[in-house]
């Protein structure tokens, strides 16, 4: 008979020693394990290999996983143990298990799938992604023109000083945005004194994140 999974068995066993002498019969009860997966993978719009490594099928609970910013869904794959079996295996509730659409339009998104052998108990895996803040420069305006660093041509400055204005704004608004070392407001007016002795200004953008 084929061991069956999630049952419970009662096994029984006898020793022997060098001559042959039988020790009691020894017993203890086990239950075998529910079925489970065989694979997982989660693979965001921004790339083409999954962002959950170190899957292994007794591992239930991935915690949250960072995917790059800009990252709009997730494709879920998950595969189960067993060629055949009477019973469900869903994705966040849907039977689509293969390249589900997980949308990630709030910047972070639950996963739970569950696989469930009938008259078995169920096995739930669940992954927490969440999207990494971003450091993207948005618009960059010098004396209200716009300039966009390492394209635009170097802004030729006589050799007297004068004030230059500056307006930054980073694609995500909580981004911290730091010129020189100093803090400036995202989308704020900044004059800045400089001349001839001035050959760059140091533009820092640190996402809400800190990454």
């Amino acid at each position: 008979e084929d061991i069956q999974r999630d049952t419970p068995y009662k096994v029984h066993a006898v020793l022997y020693d060098g001559s042959d002498n039988v020790s009691a019969v020894t017993s203890i009860a086990v239950t075998t394990e529910p079925l489970k997966l065989k694979s997982l993978t989660i693979i965001p719009d921004t790339s083409a290999t999954s962002v959950l490594t170190g899957f292994r099928p007794e591992k239930l609970d991935y915690g949250t996983i960072t995917v790059p910013a800009g990252t709009k869904e997730v494709s879920v794959t998950a595969e189960a143990n067993a060629a055949v079996f009477v019973g469900s295996l869903t994705i966040n509730g849907d039977t689509e298990i293969v390249d589900k659409k997980i949308s990630l339009a709030g910047g972070t998104a639950d996963i739970s799938i569950v696989i469930q052998e009938t008259g078995k108990r169920s096995v739930t895996y669940s992954v927490k992604i969440k999207v990494a803040a971003s450091a993207a420069l948005k618009t960059l305006t010098v004396n209200g023109a716009a300039y966009v660093p390492g394209t635009s041509p170097d802004i030729a400055i006589g050799p007297d000083q004068r004030q230059v204005e500056l307006v930054v704004v980073p694609e995500d608004a909580a981004a911290v945005i730091r010129i020189d070392g100093t803090v400036i407001g995202a989308g704020v007016p900044v004059l800045l004194s400089i001349g001839a002795e001035t050959s760059e200004i140091k533009l820092d953008i640190t996402p809400a994140d800190g990454g």
